[in-house]
């Protein structure tokens, strides 16, 4: 069946810009929390930064997983995981694909280049590096030779990416570093990014092994992977804890974090428990795991803002 060319953002897969968002108004949060400073500036230039990075890793994936035969064989691809088949459907779509990748990554680099400008000198070789290390995992994540999700190092390299770099970026970027605050609320929007990723690797299962894409759940098997994802899960819920109650003075708003875990987490954990291997079963589950971490998100972000409105 033949569809209608994609627009650009639906390439860029737009929708999943919450996963960079989040990070990067936590990172900042938490920095104006711990220093009293804020500048809207560098706040719009690394999110700009980040927005490019995180549009050129969805492109990117979507290239490689197509070429190196991953999407071609995946017969549950959904709207949460198994990519976007926009190649399968449209082939004279790849040079605007890596045209439209490319451009994401030098946007990002330009951004982090008036960023240095703006930022105090001791942060810059922070920013540099994580800048560097970014653009790496944008491209590498699966592309050859490196391809880190096919070989067990995707789910570690995105939930860093989106977790610990992604804060510390945009804390850098209000020139903190690694306060307490910052640090205690690195591992949270990671974990979540992560739990999407693993979802989709128990639904995809049979075409990554097919591909040789060989990610944790494709190592352990979609039986043990059903508890992998309710750990990533539990040491949210405990780094949420840790936040509310032991890190940040009056930290109990981040706590309405948890009511997507409330509402949502026993449904979608009865669904993983008992189909872990029935990809069309587990699809629900996807999207209800999805909701978690939106909902999730935001209302971390807004427990964040009500504790500096406290103040």
């Amino acid at each position: 069946m033949i569809t209608k060319k994609p627009g650009l953002f639906a390439v860029m897969r737009a929708p999943f810009f919450s996963s960079i968002l989040a990070p990067l108004l936590a990172g900042t949060l938490l920095a104006v929390m711990a220093e009293g400073e804020f500048s809207l500036a560098r706040f719009f230039v690394v999110t700009i930064m980040g927005l490019g990075l995180h549009a050129a890793t969805n492109v990117y994936n979507d290239i490689f997983d197509t070429l190196q035969g991953t999407d071609r064989i995946n017969q549950h691809r959904n709207d949460f995981s198994g990519g976007t088949g926009f190649l399968l459907q449209h082939p004279d779509l790849l040079p605007s694909m890596y045209w439209i990748a490319r451009s994401s990554l030098i946007i990002a680099a330009c951004a982090g280049t008036v960023l240095l400008v703006l930022i105090e000198p001791a942060v810059r070789p922070w920013l540099i590096g994580l800048g560097v290390l970014s653009i790496f995992f944008s491209k590498y994540y699966t592309a050859a030779p490196i391809k880190l999700a096919y070989r067990g190092l995707g789910e570690v390299s995105v939930w860093f990416a989106f977790g610990p770099m992604a804060v510390l970026v945009a804390a850098a970027s209000q020139n903190v570093l690694f306060h307490p605050y910052v640090v205690a609320a690195m591992p949270i929007t990671g974990l979540s990014t992560a739990s999407i990723l693993w979802m989709g690797q128990m639904i995809d299962l049979p075409a990554d092994a097919g591909a040789g894409k060989r990610g944790i759940v494709t190592r352990i098997g979609s039986r043990r992977g059903r508890w992998g994802f309710l750990l990533i899960h539990s040491l949210l819920v405990g780094n949420l804890l840790v936040l509310g109650f032991a890190v940040l003075p009056q930290g109990w708003p981040v706590l309405a974090a948890l009511i997507p875990y409330v509402l949502l987490l026993p449904r979608t954990w009865q669904q993983v428990y008992r189909f872990h291997d029935q990809p069309t079963s587990l699809k629900p589950a996807a999207g209800w795991n999805v909701q978690i971490h939106l909902l999730m998100s935001g209302l971390l972000i807004l427990g964040l803002a009500a504790i500096l409105a406290m103040r």
